[in-house]
């Protein structure tokens, strides 16, 4: 996600679209590789990945919303339901586990 910073200072308005259809639809690393609960494909794979991945989206969004694109509210908030699900399994606290992964990598356990 970080291509979306660059689009904006070279104010390459193609690529910058390009860059929030792969924060919608990547299947890897985009906001579609999460779950209602609030995991995202790495979760399962290790806390190494799954916290930036959701740095990464949180930095996307930043950037959009400068650009007067709303997308935090993406399917219905999803990035803070993401924040807040890695944020309470990393402080001890229990969260439910879905079977999930990414393109990949396929994940039965939380990681």
């Amino acid at each position: 996600m970080g291509a979306i910073r660059v689009a904006v200072f070279c104010n390459d308005t193609d690529k910058f679209n390009q860059c929030i259809d792969a924060f919608l639809n990547d299947p890897c690393g985009g906001i579609s590789n999460t779950l209602p609960n609030g995991q995202n494909g790495d979760m399962g794979r290790d806390q190494g990945h799954s916290g930036p991945m959701v740095g990464n989206l949180a930095t996307a969004c930043e950037v959009a919303w400068a650009q007067g694109v709303d997308l935090y509210g993406v399917l219905d908030n999803r990035l803070f339901k993401c924040s807040e699900y890695w944020s309470k399994y990393n402080l001890g606290e229990d969260v439910p586990w879905i079977d999930h992964g990414t393109c990949y990598g396929y994940y039965t356990s939380i990681g």
